[in-house]
């Protein structure tokens, strides 16, 4: 469904459920509500529609990785939920059974609306707090996630080309390079970003050899460079793994 028939649905939508919600508070006026507490009671439920179906409204546009924040968003909405159930406990509490007068109702609902706005002003700040922390962590896979794709297409170029006697080696170091990628910590440290530039590179020029040594026929000097590449990255792997679990043990001291 587009963006303009989800607006269009929604609108609808909303204009149902005010409608229901004026009419329904026009009936408590007949039965016992004083007229005025009626009309601000009423108000106030349309304000936590409309923050409903805002809410929901936003949620169904947004784009896919904002629809990965929707944990942190449950809380802006529970908020909400949360505020039109105060309108309605308000209403048949200090309007029904207290009575009390309007000035002091309404000042009682627009203590309730202020406390909803402070509310979602602090759940708006650890919506973005989320996003920034995802997004520094998407940022900070990127490495694991481009060292993996390398590694894909090696052992595709490999699958392709056959095994040999001559090519064990290769094929035992490619293997290793998986297992360690595989048990590796996937988030990058601002420690190790040097590092990591290396082996990509290192992982890149491993992925050339291997596609020269298939288009070459198993050209000797390509597959004794591709088995040192693998080596390289290989050792290098371990350093970065040595000094993660390094900085790590430290962090852990100091805490």
């Amino acid at each position: 469904m587009s963006k303009r028939n989800v607006t269009g649905l929604m609108t609808v939508l909303f204009l149902i459920a005010a409608a229901a919600t004026a009419g329904s508070f026009g009936l408590l006026s007949r039965i016992g509500l004083p007229l005025v507490h009626s009309i601000v009671s009423g108000a106030a439920m349309l304000v936590a529609e409309l923050l409903a179906f805002r809410f929901v409204w936003e949620r169904v546009g947004a784009g896919a990785k904002e629809k990965q924040l929707v944990p942190a968003y449950l809380v802006q909405g529970t908020l909400i939920v949360l505020y039109g159930a105060a309108v309605l406990v308000i209403t048949f509490v200090f309007g029904f059974a207290f009575r009390l007068s309007w000035p002091v109702y309404a000042g009682v609902q627009a203590g309730m609306l202020v406390l909803l706005a402070a509310g979602v002003k602090a759940s708006g700040r650890y919506v973005r707090f989320v996003a920034k922390h995802e997004t520094e962590l998407r940022q900070r896979s990127v490495f694991m996630k481009q060292m993996k794709s390398s590694l894909h297409t090696i052992r595709e170029l490999l699958a392709l080309d056959g095994s040999g006697r001559e090519k064990e080696l290769l094929h035992s170091l490619v293997e290793q390079l998986a297992e360690r990628l595989s048990a590796g910590d996937p988030v990058s440290r601002p420690s190790v970003s040097q590092l990591e530039d290396s082996l990509l590179w290192q992982m890149r020029e491993l992925e050339n050899c291997v596609r020269l040594l298939r288009e070459e026929n198993g050209h000797a000097g390509h597959l004794e460079m591709a088995r040192q590449l693998a080596q390289d990255v290989l050792t290098d792997l371990e350093t970065r793994r040595r000094k993660l679990r390094s900085e790590a043990s430290r962090g852990e001291s100091i805490g």
